[in-house]
Parts: C-alpha cells; structure tokens; sequence
C-alpha cells in the first residue's frame, strides 16, 4: 500500500470525499499528504466552501421552489378573472 500521494491525487480525494465515504486507506493517504504538504490544506478548504456553498444553494433554490409554486386563492381568483375579462372583451372573429 502507497502511503506518500501526490498533490493531485489528494485534490481527488478530497473531491470524491464529497459524493461518497472514502475509505479508510484514502482517508489515511489524505491526511498523511495533508500532514507535509503547504498548498493542500488551502484545497481542502476551498473544496469545503465549495460544498457549504453548494448546501445553501440548494436549500435557498428548495425554498424558492416552494414559494413559487404557491397561490393563493385570491391571487388565482384574480387572475382567472381577469383572463374572463380579456376573453369577453375580444372582438368575435
């Protein structure tokens, strides 16, 4: 087993960590290269804003979705009316 990786691996560690559970051996070869290496741990971080970033999305686009698709009986009553309207105010051809 290949204890030392390469930046480039471990940047795809710490992108799989995101869409599933790494194993014990990744997580073991990650945190090793985490351990010596300077310019990774800014990867990991920015992989985390990415994902927070992501969370927060999807949950304010869930929020909105639902808001959206929301109307109220009133609002509906007034837009149907006013299609009556329209419709009764055209001219017959």
């Amino acid at each position: 087993m290949l204890i030392m990786i390469s930046c480039r691996q471990a940047s795809e560690l710490m992108s799989q960590q995101l869409d599933r559970k790494l194993s014990l051996g990744e997580k073991l070869r990650m945190h090793a290269h985490l351990l010596i290496c300077k310019s990774c741990p800014r990867t990991l971080q920015q992989f985390e804003i990415l994902r927070e970033a992501g969370k927060h999305y999807a949950e304010h686009r869930e929020a909105t979705q639902e808001k959206e698709l929301t109307l109220s009986d009133a609002s509906r009553q007034r837009i149907l009316s006013k299609l009556q309207d329209r419709q009764s105010e055209k001219p017959e051809e």
